[in-house]
């Protein structure tokens, strides 16, 4: 666990470095303008070529807000004037939304002009990193009177909201300190979807998955909404890239939901939170299947109605975590620490997407990082939890191996008691089997006291577990009351007969030792019976007789079941030995 904190500490620190990045991949403010907030807009229902804009310039209004700038055709135009940027090649820069054509018209000052016209293809392949593209405006060099910028079928107001004219030397410059910042996003989030798929390969657990699957979200959206998609995938069209960016995203926070009801612990969402986190998640997932069906028709609409689709998405889990807070649950500060700057982030998207008020466009590059934050910390989250989880599997293991052993123990001796000794002749047995029995024990009882005969017990239990450490015997079980049994791993009865005669004498040694006050001898008798040609029920029964056969003989001596060979006798000791 401690290499694992360390590890996603340094991912954080790496985080962290990259958020001190991103001011490296911005440019110096006096080499881009943004253009909206110094344009007139001319609105029109129908496509106007560059002549027919120009000629309409008195038509041009210039106190006009994204709100009332929703028109299948737009034209901008800024004063050369208010561009104060140094003489060199300019671009045009904008989100890189699905439109039909753009087109650029720069009137110079020496009365030339220079009209341009890019299809949607072509400004597909002017991306630059960043949800953006950048195509050549002006070339150098000249001094521009009027810009004219024109926009067919614009997706959404952002694509004028957020353009910007920049110096084509800045414009390299940002474009190569962005594609590093998001490939270490991407990188970021790479590694927690690995640690959740290994984690989940171990132990199954479905929030490993889900937690993967939201990362994998996360990864996806930055690869495409970043269009590093397009380095890679260069054919890639602008309405692919834009539903693949806005499809990833929604599903990587609606997985959050359904990663939050199988994350935390069991009893801290009531059954009403559940659903309600399930039910925003799946909000978020069908809002993408929504954007598919009506983005073409009802740009506006559509890119209104699938950004307030994350309100109640917000709201739930903002309460959520708030709750499992108040509850002291663990996985609540994982989930706090991942989500609390996404849903900051979120609320200005969602006011954004709503055309309430208009941002630079590197704002949005908040959103990236608080996602790479949330999938980092959350993995935090999931490596704990799974440390946890394997904690109280192996806790639970070890219980029911405890509860097994003690299944299988006598509890008085710690000897394998009479379950653990069926189970050892379940299969076809070999060798033999000896039975042994304290001769008198009852008698032992009553004068000396029921502590002293356990005691009794256990001394005959420690001798009989030294003779299986020493390889004397394979087995040694505690069957009831005063009676053992031993198994030898013997050919012949001749050799189990010698085998249970020193048992027998080392019996009397060991007790006798243990107990020098009782003054009358503690003594053992033993019936052994060969298991060859025998099953379990029958080598038993041979065995008992034997013991039978010795008690009645006098005892303290042992017997060779009389199936196997003729009665073996120890001599009778009517002393305690030397």
């Amino acid at each position: 666990m401690a290499a694992m904190r360390a590890f996603f500490s340094a991912m954080l620190a790496v985080a962290g470095l990259a958020a001190l990045f991103a001011p490296a991949a911005a440019v110096a403010a006096n080499s881009w303008v943004p253009v909206f907030d110094r344009a007139c807009i001319l609105s029109s229902a129908d496509p106007l070529d560059a002549a027919d804009a120009m000629a309409r310039e008195a038509d041009f209004v210039c106190s006009a807000g994204p709100m009332e700038v929703r028109a299948h055709h737009v034209w901008l135009r800024i004063d050369g004037g208010e561009l104060d940027l140094p003489e060199e090649a300019l671009r045009l820069e904008s989100d890189f939304a699905p439109l039909e054509q753009v087109t650029v018209a720069v009137r110079y000052a020496d009365g030339g002009i220079d009209i341009r016209r890019f299809d949607a293809r072509e400004v597909a392949d002017s991306w630059t990193a960043g949800a953006r593209f950048s195509l050549p405006l002006a070339e150098g060099g000249r001094a521009i009177d009027t810009i004219f910028i024109g926009l067919d079928r614009p997706w959404s107001t952002a694509i004028y909201t957020a353009m910007e004219v920049i110096t084509e030397t800045s414009s390299e410059r940002q474009r190569y300190g962005r594609s590093v910042l998001f490939a270490i996003y991407c990188g970021l989030t790479l590694v927690p979807i690995l640690y959740s798929i290994a984690f989940y390969l171990f132990m199954r657990y479905r929030f490993m998955l889900l937690h993967a699957m939201m990362a994998a979200g996360i990864l996806v959206y930055t690869f495409a909404s970043s269009n590093l998609m397009m380095h890679f995938f260069p054919d890639t069209t602008l309405w692919v890239r834009l539903m693949t960016s806005y499809a990833s995203v929604s599903f990587a926070i609606g997985m959050f939901g359904f990663f939050a009801v199988s994350f935390v612990e069991e009893g801290m969402l009531t059954r009403r939170e559940r659903i309600a986190a399930c039910a925003v998640s799946g909000l978020l997932i069908a809002n993408t299947v929504f954007m598919l069906t009506i983005a073409r028709d009802m740009p506006f609409l559509a890119r209104n109605i699938y950004h307030a689709a994350y309100a109640p998405a917000v709201i739930v889990f903002a309460v959520l975590i708030v709750r499992l807070l108040r509850r002291r649950s663990r996985a609540g500060l994982f989930l706090f620490g991942g989500w609390a700057f996404t849903s900051v982030v979120a609320i200005d998207r969602i006011a954004r997407g709503l055309d309430v008020y208009i941002l630079p466009p590197e704002m949005d590059f908040s959103l990236y990082f608080g996602l790479t934050i949330e999938a980092i910390v959350t993995a935090f989250g999931v490596a704990d939890r799974f440390v946890v989880l394997r904690r109280e599997r192996d806790d639970e293991i070890s219980r029911e191996i405890e509860q097994e052993r003690r299944a299988l123990t006598d509890e008085l001796t710690g000897l394998p008691n009479r379950r653990a000794f069926d189970l050892a002749l379940r299969e076809e047995p070999e060798g033999a089997l000896a039975v042994v029995d304290i001769d008198r024990f009852g008698r032992t009882n009553e004068l000396h006291g029921r502590q002293i005969g356990d005691n009794v017990l256990r001394t005959l239990a420690n001798l009989l577990r030294e003779t299986v450490a020493k390889g004397q015997s394979k087995g040694a079980y505690r069957l009831d009351g005063d009676k053992f049994a031993v198994l030898f791993d013997v050919a012949d009865a001749g050799e189990a007969a010698l085998r249970a005669e020193a048992l027998r004498h080392m019996a009397i040694v060991r007790i006798g030792q243990a107990f020098p006050s009782i003054e009358d001898m503690i003594t053992v008798s033993i019936g052994v019976a060969m298991a060859a040609g025998h099953d379990s029920r029958k080598l038993q029964s041979a065995a008992h007789s034997a013991l039978a056969v010795a008690k009645r003989q006098g005892r303290n001596r042992i017997e060779i079941s009389a199936g196997d060979s003729g009665p073996h006798l120890a001599p009778s000791l009517t002393q305690k030995p030397a």
